[in-house]
């Protein structure tokens, strides 16, 4: 099976789940996150806001800003390249090409000291993700070093298909409800 239609059919089953079962899902994953050690040991974490169905990890956001640690969200730069930048309080989020609530580009903002970087999914085989195909985490990880990358996804996520290129970046580890 191609990746286009690996892509399609992980997003109809992930939209497929009812609104309660996503957030008893999300839910179920933010007490294993909160729980590793890769989230407790980090001082900056580079996460993202959900869309089209995806857990749900705003609870962690505001539990590690609680905490103190620095939490990042991702910045459509150009087509393939993203930067992360601070997720500050009270500040406006402007919706990219994509429909994605990301901060404002500020020169100077970008932070590449990552400890932790909690990666959605569309699918997943192994340690590799399907993203939606635009290559912006592949490309952000092949080009810079973060400590510890966790894909998030549902279990229904997961697929037998080998759909690895030589650009898939592998992660650290998966985690699914």
């Amino acid at each position: 099976m191609d990746r286009k239609t690996l892509r399609r059919l992980a997003i109809e089953r992930r939209l497929s789940l009812s609104e309660e079962e996503r957030r008893k899902r999300s839910e179920i994953l933010k007490g294993r996150i909160l729980a590793l050690d890769s989230y407790l040991s980090s001082a900056t974490i580079a996460a993202y806001l959900p869309i089209r169905g995806e857990i749900d990890i705003l609870p962690v956001l505001e539990k590690a800003k609680e905490a103190g640690k620095k939490v990042l969200l991702p910045r459509i730069v150009s087509p393939g390249r993203m930067v992360f930048l601070p997720f500050e309080e009270n500040e406006k989020l402007v919706s990219n090409g994509y429909g994605i609530p990301e901060p404002p580009f500020e020169e100077g903002k970008a932070v590449d000291d990552i400890d932790l970087m909690l990666v959605p999914l569309v699918a997943c085989h192994n340690l590799f993700r399907l993203g939606y195909g635009g290559n912006y985490y592949n490309n952000y990880l092949s080009r810079h070093k973060v400590k510890t990358t966790i894909g998030i996804g549902y279990q229904e996520s997961v697929v037998e298909e080998d759909f690895r290129t030589e650009r898939d970046i592998p992660l650290s580890l998966i985690l699914t409800a």
